[in-house]
């Protein structure tokens, strides 16, 4: 991924903002990223895939960002040039996923940063929510955390099986989106969710292999969009056009986004 393309790329698109929201939505038409636009109640979800672990939602014009670092794989994100966030959610602290700086820059007055115990310590500030928690953001916004944790022999260190790192269930007006956060497992209170866009990572040794997505992923009800995304990025080459092979014949519209 160029990196000079990833940061003009989606400061024009984050600027330009929900379309209808700010007058500027037509500039995403121009954008090589592009954008996902979903249909929901009173208005759309536009969905901006930054890089790596870091997400853009809007949602008639107020925006949510997951995770935003400025030092990814693609290149260096400048968040001063993107809208600033109202909410901020983070799903563990290391440091491809909880930047401060990133978190500065987006941030005006009443941002609320909304993570795990790790990531507010690490910032010294965040409304912390553990494993099982549900939260009402806001009127059109609910966070519900998961556990979020490796299984293979000998990576347990890297994501631990101790409630620490979190995923987030967003019901985002009425629509249900899956955000995995770094983990080898979907939990069972996922599947029950039916989530109907769906991110999972897909990067050894840290994350899922896409084998290990596909079975993970078979276990949702299908139908619904899917993001591999977290890829790359280590000294094991990540192929994720196998995880659309694996999954050929099951109902799940994979999407590949550029999302080392």
């Amino acid at each position: 991924m160029n990196s000079a393309v990833t940061v003009a790329a989606i400061a024009t698109m984050m600027a330009g903002g929900c379309a209808g929201a700010s007058g500027k939505g037509d500039v995403y038409e121009t954008i090589r990223l592009g954008r996902d636009t979903f249909p929901a109640a009173q208005g759309e979800i536009v969905i901006s895939f930054i890089g790596h672990g870091s997400l853009g939602f809007q949602y008639r014009g107020r925006t949510v960002y997951v995770d935003p670092v400025r030092s990814l794989p693609g290149g260096e994100v400048d968040y001063t040039k993107l809208d600033k966030a109202d909410y901020i959610l983070i799903t563990h602290e290391h440091d491809d996923h909880c930047d401060a700086t990133a978190v500065r820059q987006l941030s005006k007055p009443d941002t609320r940063v909304i993570c795990n115990g790790g990531a507010a310590a690490k910032l010294g500030k965040g409304e912390t929510m553990a494993n099982g928690d549900v939260l009402d953001v806001a009127p059109w916004l609910t966070a519900e955390t998961v556990p979020a944790y490796n299984t293979t022999p000998g990576h347990e260190q890297f994501h631990p099986n101790n409630g620490r790192d979190n995923g987030y269930v967003l019901t985002v007006a009425g629509r249900k989106i899956y955000v995995s956060g770094d983990t080898e497992v979907i939990p069972d209170r996922v599947v029950e969710a039916r989530p109907e866009i769906v991110f999972v990572p897909v990067n050894q040794p840290y994350t899922m292999t896409p084998e290990t997505a596909a079975g993970q992923v078979r276990k949702l009800a299908p139908g619904f969009v899917l993001y591999p995304y977290h890829y790359g990025g280590t000294s094991t080459p990540t192929d994720i056009s196998r995880l659309t092979t694996l999954l050929d014949g099951f109902d799940a519209d994979v999407r590949i986004k550029p999302m080392q």
